[in-house]
């Protein structure tokens, strides 16, 4: 039949699974697929996170500038949409962008920045998701110290709410 609207979350969805399974191909053709049906009938939204995604994959395959590029349209979509950014893994993923760049100071002054705004919004899962980016790059800055006791709220944090994905991080 002709294609409907929720298939560009079903495709972005999709394509987050083979993300975190490793299929970088796979996630690149969800991804390419959610954004037709995006553009398609609209949905800037879902175009946002799309365009996160990608960013997110980039990364992930060492492409920074293309990474970066795609962060800064997911920005754009999310305030075209009225999505506050501080309520997306958007900043997080950001930040370990710069990690992996060699810019630690760049990316520990975006997450800290984070932090607060999800401290001042009382967005505690938002708070303790930012916290695992944090505890990496406060593990590249040889704080091995601080980030365990910062990891050890989230993750009982994680373990309470059955949030097993961060579980699993915030225990590696």
């Amino acid at each position: 039949g002709p294609p409907l609207p929720q298939e560009a979350t079903a495709h972005l969805n999709m394509a987050r699974c083979h993300f975190y399974r490793g299929d970088l191909s796979a996630c690149e053709k969800h991804l390419e697929q959610a954004l037709e049906r995006c553009q398609m009938f609209n949905l800037p939204g879902v175009r946002a996170e799309i365009f996160e995604a990608y960013g997110n994959l980039h990364r992930e395959r060492g492409e920074t500038v293309r990474a970066a590029a795609s962060y800064e349209q997911a920005a754009r979509a999310y305030e075209e949409a009225g999505i506050e950014l501080v309520r997306r893994e958007m900043l997080e993923e950001q930040s370990l962008l710069r990690l992996q760049m060699g810019d630690v100071i760049g990316a520990r002054a975006l997450i800290d920045r984070l932090i607060e705004a999800r401290i001042a919004n009382e967005d505690e899962m938002g708070l303790h998701t930012a916290t695992l980016a944090r505890s990496r790059i406060l593990l590249a800055e040889r704080q091995q110290n601080l980030a365990s006791s910062e990891l050890e709220p989230a993750l009982y944090y994680f373990r309470e709410h059955g949030l097993n994905y961060y579980e699993a991080q915030a225990a590696l």
